[in-house]
């Protein structure tokens, strides 16, 4: 009798065993089929020009990838056309380039005499309100003639180096956009607005209001541009906050985010 439950006890063990092992399995098989599914989701995203959102870019590589091919491109050169249905989140920069005959539909005035999308004036109206300095903005948006004329002006008075690095060639400035302003405390100028407690206010609290510092300092290699402590760009107020949060330019969180 002994015997018999040793015997009952065993097949039982062994049937446990083959259970769990089967269970183990199976486990591992749904484990590696939702991999799969992942990876292929993964790959559809990239083919269908998803917008990754961060910290959780679809690998390092891709982003070692898209920085790399920002760093290494060269201006007026690797170019490519704005995607206009980015709508705020559109990059205008020497690598993207707007249509000649592009204008916004829904510029509006700000301060009487400049001219934004009815977004951007409404959170610059709401950035006003919110500080206790008295900004003004000196230059909205401007058609491409109208940049023509200015880097043309540029190139002739102080030089090719010079017009490269302070202004756009027509077609490439964002100020055609109607997103971008030029940005300063009344009572100072360009040379002088960089130094005032109402620069540093603009630099840490823009971002609350939808707009990001557009070029900062020590990244003429990247934005084509010298530091520009007045130049302020409309993004939105969850784009903005991203971008400021990540310490990037602008250029750099598009290829890394929102490239297509």
């Amino acid at each position: 009798m002994h015997k018999r439950q040793t015997i009952i006890f065993r097949f039982f063990l062994l049937f446990l065993v083959i259970g769990m092992a089967t269970g183990y399995f199976l486990f591992l098989y749904h484990q590696n089929n939702q991999d799969a599914s992942s990876l292929d989701q993964n790959a559809n995203q990239l083919s269908d020009n998803s917008t990754p959102s961060p910290p959780s870019l679809n690998s390092k590589f891709y982003a070692a990838k898209r920085l790399a091919n920002l760093y290494s491109a060269e201006f007026y050169v690797d170019t490519q056309p704005v995607d206009l249905s980015l709508g705020n989140s559109i990059v205008v920069s020497k690598l993207h380039s707007l249509p000649a005959d592009y204008e916004p539909d829904n510029l509006v005035y700000v301060n009487d005499s400049q001219r934004l999308t009815a977004d951007a004036a409404a959170a610059y109206e709401q950035l006003i309100a919110a500080s206790e300095y008295n900004f003004i903005v000196t230059s909205g948006y401007r058609s491409y003639t109208t940049q023509s004329n200015l880097y043309n002006n540029y190139l002739a008075t102080n030089g090719f180096d010079w017009a490269e690095t302070w202004s756009a060639r027509p077609g490439y400035s964002e100020h055609q956009t109607g997103l971008a302003m030029d940005i300063v405390e009344v009572g100072t100028n360009f040379d002088t607005f960089g130094d005032t407690e109402a620069c540093q206010w603009l630099k840490d609290n823009a971002h609350r209001f939808g707009f990001i510092h557009r070029y900062p300092e020590s990244k003429t290699s990247v934005t084509g541009y010298s530091y520009e402590s007045w130049h302020y760009r409309y993004l939105g107020v969850e784009l903005a906050t991203a971008v400021y949060d990540s310490g990037l330019t602008y250029d750099e969180y598009f290829a890394l985010y929102l490239v297509k």
